[in-house]
């Protein structure tokens, strides 16, 4: 296990200042030019008085919103939340849900917890997004896992299908971002990629369908709903070129940048002594044949 995390303390200035940056992008999505609601939830986490304000305007309180507002970065708070708007929504679900008609229960319990561990989760401090992340997911990668919580009087637990492909190509993302993007230092959420990376290698021999490592992937026959493999597999290729030394930034800097040394070498230890797929093998012969070049190269 990676034992050698940078840790990350935010101090109350740079949370507040997260939180602000954060506020503004989620006002501006707002549907009210100032929705005081939530953003008196999203300051304060009371999720009761939210709960009251948006019964008594006649408003749905979101899922999405009791994920992300939890201004005290509290574990406990976040759990007790779960239970409490679960409890809610399970009183009477057909009034309390979104008239969604192509998203049933499952789907929308699944959508913000399916993020956990990831750059777009709606938890904002990376710390409690990857504590919540192992908490429900545990420290290594399985196909189906039940919510540790019960909900509600029927004391519901959900079943939550992780697609390990899916998960594979998000935390690859994470990684390479963390890793080799840019000059300046990784920011909070790319920090997450350190608190990952078992969970990612665990992801490596669970496989079964590997296109991320086909080099013949095309456009045409890699779409499967949200999974571009022919895209995704970019930032694949620009991840496992910077763990060889290769960098795909080459004309945007003179050398390649790592910015987390210990985990470059730790992730090139595991895999080094993984029984890794002949495809695999074929991707890396790419790589190294095309080294700078190997994000769009096509042969071997």
């Amino acid at each position: 296990m990676f034992d050698n995390v940078k840790a990350l303390i935010l101090s109350d200035e740079q949370w507040q200042e997260l939180l602000k940056q954060k506020w503004e992008r989620v006002s501006a999505n707002c549907e009210d030019e100032e929705d005081l609601i939530l953003e008196k939830f999203y300051w304060s986490g009371d999720l009761g008085t939210y709960i009251e304000q948006c019964v008594d305007e006649k408003r749905l309180p979101l899922w999405g919103d009791v994920v992300q507002c939890n201004p005290n970065r509290s574990m406990a708070v976040a759990q007790s939340n779960i239970q409490q708007f679960w409890a809610w929504v399970l009183e009477d679900p057909q009034n309390r849900m979104p008239d969604t008609p192509s998203m049933d229960i499952g789907d929308y319990f699944n959508e913000p917890v399916l993020r956990l561990g990831q750059q777009n989760s709606y938890v904002l401090d990376p710390n409690l997004n990857a504590d919540l992340f192992k908490w429900i997911f545990g420290y290594e990668y399985r196909k189906e896992t039940i919510f540790p919580l019960t909900l509600g009087a029927a004391k519901w637990q959900p079943t939550i299908n992780v697609d390990a492909e899916t998960k594979f190509m998000q935390l690859s993302i994470l990684l390479n971002n963390y890793l080799f993007s840019g000059e300046g230092k990784p920011t909070p959420a790319e920090h997450l990629a350190t608190l990952m990376v078992d969970y990612w290698l665990s992801i490596i021999p669970q496989l079964d369908n590997l296109r991320c490592f086909d080099i013949d992937v095309n456009d045409d026959m890699s779409a499967d709903g949200e999974i571009c493999i022919a895209e995704w597999q970019g930032y694949l290729r620009g991840l496992f070129a910077g763990l060889n030394g290769y960098d795909v930034l080459f004309e945007e800097r003179d050398e390649l940048i790592v910015h987390d040394q210990v985990l470059h070498d730790y992730i090139n230890e595991q895999i080094a002594v993984m029984d890794m797929p002949e495809q695999y093998n074929r991707f890396m012969k790419l790589i190294h044949k095309h080294k700078e070049d190997c994000e769009f190269a096509t042969s071997i």
